[in-house]
């Protein structure tokens, strides 16, 4: 990557300061606790940070809260597509609703059936599309583009990232 598209450690140092600020009021800080077990298998000081007590049961929530609540206005009134196996479009399914932005989520045909379940009860169309995870975000980000919606990457984008970061910033406080 290069160019304004590159994401550097520099670019998301700044931004995961100001998604904490925009997610903050929404999220569940999960505790940090140490681990004697793991610390002894390891012969280091291990800690583990609860996030599957977030909201929609992952750290993914975070980072689908800062992305939608960094779209400009318009972007939220045309909607957003995004492509998932699973946790990313829980996600940023209760963000979209939370955000009142239209979402349709593609998802792949192997795709485990609980988490679809899950899908399946909230308020975003559901696409199923593609027997993997890529050829569904394929799919997803060709829908974008025809519809003029944007795309939501689950991994490839700085507000994604920035969100999903301020689990360390938590870790920072509570160490």
């Amino acid at each position: 990557m290069a160019g304004q598209d590159e994401i550097t450690c520099r670019n998301l140092a700044g931004k995961t300061v100001a998604a904490y600020g925009r997610i903050k009021s929404e999220i569940r800080k999960t505790l940090l606790e140490f681990s004697p077990a793991l610390s002894g298998l390891t012969g280091a000081k291990v800690y583990v940070k609860w996030e599957s007590e977030q909201r929609t049961g992952s750290f993914k929530f975070r980072g689908a809260l800062n992305k939608v609540r960094s779209l400009s206005l318009d972007e939220k009134k045309r909607g957003v597509v995004s492509a998932s196996t699973g946790n990313h479009g829980l996600g940023i399914s209760l963000a979209a609703e939370m955000e009142g932005v239209k979402l349709t989520l593609v998802l792949p045909q192997n795709a485990a059936a609980a988490k679809r379940e899950r899908l399946e009860n909230r308020r975003a169309e559901i696409i199923i599309h593609g027997e993997s995870c890529e050829k569904a975000e394929v799919w997803a980000r060709r829908l974008a583009g025809e519809t003029g919606r944007t795309f939501i990457s689950p991994y490839n984008d700085e507000e994604i990232i920035a969100g999903q970061g301020t689990i360390g910033l938590e870790i920072l406080e509570d160490l």
